[in-house]
């Protein structure tokens, strides 16, 4: 089957504030590396909601942000700007702590995604990459679109 492009429609370009709030269209998925009892490392998807992991959860997705800022601007990131970031504690509330969904992403293969409006607070060209490349892990699997 072949397809012709008849026409392509340019969208008008987003401005952002420091401070944004987003609706995830799919969900975040935050990693970190972790020793097993049998010496190997394993990853281990962080889940927003276990009060320990939340502040891991926070400062790799600004880690994530921060090198896929260095890889499209092909320098290294120099911002000081404050990073924050937090679901919507009502949307949580509402929905009894429901926001994280163990997904098959290939045969055998699950990781943790957690879904729900999220507010951040960064440095205005952080949040673009964000809403440009994806806020977190596994872009090229459909993780991270927001609205």
């Amino acid at each position: 089957m072949v397809f012709y492009v008849e026409n392509v429609e340019s969208l008008p370009e987003r401005f952002f504030d420091s401070r944004e709030s987003f609706v995830c269209k799919s969900p975040i998925v935050v990693s970190t590396m972790m020793d097993r009892p049998d010496g190997k490392r394993s990853v281990h998807y962080l889940n927003y909601l276990i009060q320990k992991e939340r502040e891991h959860f926070i400062e790799n997705l600004w880690q994530n942000l921060v090198r896929k800022y260095e890889v499209l601007y092909q320098q290294p990131y120099l911002g000081e700007y404050p990073f924050a970031f937090h679901f919507d504690p009502e949307y949580i509330a509402r929905y009894n702590g429901k926001i994280g969904k163990w997904i098959v992403v290939k045969q055998g293969i699950k990781v943790l995604g957690m879904e729900a409006p999220f507010f951040i607070e960064a440095e205005p060209d952080l949040i673009r990459v964000g809403y440009d490349c994806g806020f977190g892990e596994k872009n090229g699997s459909s993780f991270e679109c927001v609205e």
